[in-house]
């Protein structure tokens, strides 16, 4: 990885904007108000819509489905309506995918016509004595319509809305989405109260019903224009211009996203809730406490106005606080209030029953103010309509017609209280899957926990002092990440930097050094598999001018620190060479053992090439400090390969596609040749080193793999067919995800990245965590790496937070300790806890396959650091001779 400063001057041509939900929005108000209005404006339609079909079914049942039993039309009236309900599921299945390849603007489009069409058809629909059958037959069609759109809206609109929206207000402008559609619930009510205040009943009979219809029509050509005149989402024209668009967003979501559908899954069963409080609470609390409907329907509205009223500012704290602690305020308020409040209600009078309808609204509020952001957080751009639309409409089809059904049902019976039997298991399965949402979903990068620094370790003697002869480490709960097992009261026992023997027989304490762990976590070293020792500056051209021995000196502090985080082995992939790696060896600097393989290798123009586009100076000269050279061409790759593998490197690192912030080469351009590749890997085979390579998306990862490199580097962008590649090749993966939120972010920017640049990070950082979980379930080897130069370094152990995101704390473990030896070819030496392996070690407070988040407080929760043998930190206060 590289950045370039911000500085004025050409930018890379095309450059992706921002997917990602760290990328900055739209800031002109104009901007701003257009996308946020198209977006909200066809839930607004679409709820209208529902709601005078619920007003004037009474009115209108007769005349369409005539029957002999006036309780017979008015039944077929509402099997209609339930009919429209019933197609939401489907017509998110058929229609969501289309917001994913052809735009989420031609979407909105289809939809809001949709539902405009079908209100057109209902008002003008003869009655059944005019046209007989076909009457209810456009009836039904023009409800399967609508429930169709229905299907699509939603998500549709909360896509659009989000994708617009500035970062630290996704959650606000998300909340119009439901607002919307309570202003459209409040419109067809009033619209029900004013026509039947003004038309005597035969007219409102004969045609005055059809008004309302009619009305919806106009608003869903309104809804139309609107959407054709706005802009598209930044996010979408990304994927298009990069041709990153998934032709399958359906399959891809069953396949790789089935974490995140049941995420949205348990946020959406507050749809029972919903329907509950906003649909059937007033009759309940009139059949329940005999208070007249006119002040149950009275308290109702007023109750879904505070409601409307309380979203933006739910919106607005997840935008502050984060959604996970918004989102768990509904499940947890329901289950514990529920009952309660229903049992207010059966004795009721009109304040009470306010107060608990209000209660009950505002706890519904945290919800449904913050889901339109959390569900487009949620999925990647490439499949999130798709991924959006299909669990939430499964989940409204379900809760959201069954629960006023249900309640109906249960109070008929004198038990309407039993419905807490139904929302309290919901509520708990809601919260029992939020807990394990990611707390920083939704927090702006300004409001997360900041790096916390540490006290670098530095050698108390010139040289270092070497391993004792004998370490013990008595009464150790050791930790083997091969197989995620925790064995209490243990001995370590290592001899010469070497592990020798564990288990419970005491040792012999004759000359040893003793450290009692107390019942602490021994678990073996932390390997970073992706480090730029030398990356000092944030600008990494810089360093082509800067002394390569003043370098060497700001290392030494920079490799004392990342010791002291619990590193004992790094690999540097540009930058550190033979004489940096056998300084720390020797003990002159402290720090972690380093693998490394010399400069990364690139092509004119390509990821290691840091001149601006308008400077005319030669690329970084041999030994110069640069962490990467430049070659064209294969007889002057062989040439570049074969200088580092004399300087003993143990890889070779090559820029075989753009980076996040290069200043002159895309994210999605291939480098290197075939036969440039091909060459580098020969060499390196000639030498029983291996090939890795810096790639992001699946053009350049694929060639990578095909041409004989062993390890991919970020690999963002993956797909499923690169995942095969990496199965078949036996490859490697080393993602870097916390770099790339930070790069993407507003302290990027105070870093010196340009806003092109953290444009191009915002969208590897839109792919990260679903690029992860796709070659995770996918079965790739995946090594733990940071990529953090510059100022950037104390956020290293942020990559824990971020990968705990979507994998298990083992899962960490390993890609930062087996895993990772495996990749450098030293498993059973590094990496392990095992007699025959070197003795490094870490000394736990607390337990990382409980919370991986102590590894991430190294001040507080590493005791003991233990290098190649030597006792580098103890705060255990029990080391003797």
């Amino acid at each position: 990885m590289s950045t370039s400063p911000a500085t004025p001057g050409p930018t890379s041509p095309a450059a992706p904007e921002p997917t990602s939900p760290a990328a900055p929005g739209p800031t002109a108000p104009g901007r701003d108000l257009k996308p946020l209005v198209s977006g909200a404006f066809g839930n607004f339609v679409e709820w209208y819509d529902w709601g005078i079909f619920a007003v004037f079914a009474t009115v209108f049942a007769d005349q369409i489905f005539p029957s002999e039993s006036p309780t017979a039309s008015l039944l077929s009236t509402l099997v209609t309506f339930a009919v429209g309900f019933a197609a939401r599921p489907l017509g998110a299945v058929l229609l969501s995918p289309l917001g994913d390849k052809i735009g989420r603007k031609r979407l909105l489009s289809l939809t809001v016509l949709m539902i405009g069409g079908g209100s057109l058809v209902i008002g003008l629909t003869p009655t059944y004595d005019t046209i007989g059958v076909l009457a209810p037959a456009l009836f039904v069609a023009a409800r399967i319509t609508q429930g169709l759109s229905a299907g699509a809206e939603f998500q549709s609109g909360a896509n659009y809305v989000v994708e617009h929206a500035p970062p630290h207000r996704r959650g606000l402008y998300g909340s119009s989405n439901l607002v919307s559609s309570i202003l459209g619930t409040l419109l067809a009510t009033a619209t029900g109260a004013l026509l039947t205040a003004v038309l005597p009943e035969s007219q409102l009979h004969s045609w005055g019903w059809r008004i309302p219809f009619l009305l919806g029509a106009v608003l869903g050509a309104f809804g139309l224009f609107l959407r054709s005149r706005a802009p598209e989402t930044p996010a979408f024209e990304s994927l298009a211009r990069s041709a990153a668009i998934d032709r399958s967003p359906l399959r891809t979501v069953f396949t790789h996203h089935r974490t995140a559908m049941l995420r949205l899954f348990a946020i959406a069963v507050y749809t029972s809730p919903y329907y509950l409080w906003t649909v059937y609470l007033p009759t309940y609390a009139h059949l329940s406490s005999g208070l007249p409907l006119s002040q149950t329907f009275l308290g109702g509205i007023i109750s879904l106005v505070v409601m409307m009223l309380a979203m933006p500012l739910t919106g607005a704290l997840s935008d502050r606080y984060g959604r996970k602690p918004m989102l768990l305020v509904t499940p947890i308020g329901m289950a514990v209030l529920v009952y309660p409040f229903l049992r207010l209600l059966e004795n009721a009078d009109f304040t009470t029953f306010l107060l608990v309808d209000i209660a009950g609204c505002l706890l519904i509020s945290f919800t449904s103010g913050t889901m339109a952001a959390t569900f487009v957080e949620l999925f990647p751009a490439e499949i999130r309509t798709t991924g959006i639309g299909v669990p939430y409409n499964i989940a409204s089809a379900l809760l959201g017609g069954t629960t006023p059904l249900l309640a109906t049902a249960l109070t008929a019976s004198g038990h309407g209280t039993a419905l807490a039997l139904l929302i309290v298991p919901l509520s708990l399965f809601s919260v029992l899957v939020l807990v394990r949402l990611p707390a920083s979903l939704g927090r702006p990068p300004a409001d997360r926990a900041p790096a916390e620094p540490v006290t670098p370790l530095s050698p108390t003697e010139e040289p270092m002092a070497p391993a004792p002869r004998r370490l013990v480490i008595r009464d150790a709960t050791v930790l083997d990440p091969a197989d995620g097992s925790r064995t209490p009261d243990q001995v370590v026992v290592v001899e010469d930097g070497v592990i020798r023997e564990i288990g419970t027989t005491p040792p012999r304490l004759d000359d040893a050094v003793v450290l009692a762990a107390r019942g602490r976590t021994v678990m073996p070293g932390l390997i970073d598999c992706h480090v730029h020792v030398l990356g000092l500056e944030t600008d990494l051209g810089r360093a082509t001018q800067g002394s390569p021995l003043y370098l060497a000196a700001r290392s030494s502090r920079l490799l004392g620190e990342m010791l002291a985080r619990g590193f004992t082995t790094v690999r540097d992939v540009g930058g550190a060479d033979h004489g940096l790696a056998r300084a720390v060896a020797e003990g002159y600097f402290a720090g972690p053992r380093i693998v490394y393989g010399g400069k990364a290798l690139s092509q004119t123009g390509g990821h290691g090439d840091f001149r601006a586009p308008d400077e005319i100076c030669c690329h970084a000269l041999p030994g110069s400090p640069a962490i990467g050279t430049v070659c064209d061409g294969v007889d002057a790759v062989r040439r570049a390969c074969r200088e580092e593998i004399r300087h003993g490197a143990e890889h070779l690192k090559l820029m075989v596609g753009g980076g996040i912030a290069s200043p002159t080469d895309r994210i999605d351009s291939a480098q290197f040749s075939r036969a440039e590749i091909e060459a580098a890997v020969e060499e390196a085979e000639n030498a029983n080193i291996y090939v890795t390579a810096h790639a992001y998306t699946p053009p350049t990862i694929d060639r990578a793999l095909r041409y004989g490199v062993r390890c991919i580097e970020h690999g963002t962008l993956l797909d499923a067919g690169s995942v095969a590649l990496f199965r078949e090749y036996d490859a490697y993966l080393v993602p870097t995800l916390a770099v790339g939120r930070l790069l993407a972010s507003e302290e990027g920017a105070a870093y010196g990245v340009s806003a092109e640049n953290r444009a191009k990070a915002a969208r590897v950082v839109e792919r990260g965590l679903a690029g992860l979980e796709l070659a995770h379930r996918g079965g790739v080897s995946i090594a733990f790496g940071t990529d953090f130069i510059g100022p950037m370094h104390p956020h290293q152990l942020d990559e824990f937070r971020v990968r705990a995101e979507v994998l298990s704390p083992l899962d960490i473990l390993r890609s930062a300790s087996v895993t990772a030896a495996a990749l450098l070819r030293r498993d059973g030496e590094i990496g392990t806890l095992a007699p025959g392996a070197r003795a490094d070690l870490l000394v736990v407070d607390g337990d990382p396959l409980e919370d991986i988040g102590v590894l991430a407080d190294p001040e507080r929760r590493l005791a003991a650091i233990v290098a190649a043998g030597r006792v580098v930190k103890d705060t255990t206060a029990e080391l003797s001779r």
